[in-house]
């Protein structure tokens, strides 16, 4: 009825401070939030609220289904029998979850007791942490934010991006002490990994901007 995905281990706690930052981003983004996705007519985001749906799609776990076996081409499909279906699934996790366990608790859930007696095996092909950078120094943070203000006209704020990125999870794990400053040219119009990818060229000079200025802060630490 909700969309929610059950297993509590598979959640984190929502601190205020996450609800107050997705607040922010939601009074910037709005109602694109939602509809920059190519919806159907007739069919409804899983949350109205926008704060909430900001939250699901980037610090809740997701279920997809990526692939299929067994099941033929509707070209080729009869009434008969199928020996077995196969489903290869990506279940997303939130920074804070660790992936290994997790996994393991999975395989557990699924093959434990299956409806029916259903003959029902997991194997785990690949998982990987999520990530959450760290509280930059003030120094750094206010570099960041003073120069966004400058080459943006706008001053910098945190965002999210739903998925994960096993590298930087592995380079937090590696040096726990050091800061992360994670940001890409997502400018209009890049449709990122898709056909026709490109950068705005605009955007790249002016995110340049900011991170020349966040390395001149560096050297006052």
């Amino acid at each position: 009825e909700t969309g929610e995905i059950i297993p509590e281990w598979l959640h984190i706690d929502l601190s205020k401070q996450l609800y107050s930052d997705a607040g922010e981003i939601v009074d910037v983004l709005g109602e694109a939030l939602v509809t920059d996705f190519p919806f159907l007519e007739g069919v409804q985001p899983q949350h109205a609220n926008l704060v909430e749906a900001l939250l699901a799609q980037n610090w809740k776990p997701t279920l997809s289904i990526t692939g299929a076996d067994g099941l033929p081409s509707i070209a080729n499909a009869g009434n008969v029998l199928r020996s077995h279906t196969s489903l290869k699934v990506s279940v997303r996790i939130p920074p804070g979850i660790e992936s290994e366990p997790a996994s393991e608790k999975l395989k557990k859930l699924l093959e434990e007791n299956p409806p029916f007696g259903a003959n029902v095996t997991f194997e785990l092909d690949a998982a990987a942490n999520g990530f959450a950078a760290p509280q930059m120094p003030p120094i750094i943070a206010e570099a960041v934010d003073f120069s966004s203000s400058k080459a943006f006209g706008k001053g910098s704020m945190p965002f999210y991006e739903g998925g994960t990125i096993p590298f930087l999870a592995m380079m937090q794990e590696s040096y726990p002490n050091a800061r992360f400053l994670v940001t890409g040219c997502a400018g209009p119009g890049n449709n990122a990994h898709g056909p026709n990818e490109k950068l705005h060229i605009p955007t790249v000079k002016s995110l340049t901007q900011c991170v020349v200025a966040v390395l001149a802060a560096m050297a006052d630490i």
